[in-house]
């Protein structure tokens, strides 16, 4: 996150609510907890609402051909090389 200084604004995290996807793994009794104790506000989302952020459309179009290339990437260089 960028500080003040960086952006001239002033941040404060009770202007901030978080948005996930209801996946399991964020409404687990720990990630609940977290969010709860660290006062973090959390936005209403039906479960099993599409998508829309865009970028995961197409990663799920990516992350087939990625895995089948032979041999396949140990750096985040050769990811990137894959990818393009």
């Amino acid at each position: 996150m960028l500080s003040k200084q960086e952006t001239g604004i002033k941040m404060n995290k009770r202007t901030f609510i978080f948005q996930h996807d209801n996946a399991s793994i964020h409404t687990s009794k720990p990630s609940k907890e977290f969010l709860a104790r660290n006062h973090i506000r959390v936005l209403d989302w039906p479960a099993q609402s599409p998508d829309l952020n865009p970028i995961e459309h197409l990663w799920s179009m990516i992350k087939p051909k990625i895995k089948d290339i032979d041999p396949p990437a140990k750096t985040k260089d050769e990811l990137w090389e894959q990818f393009q």
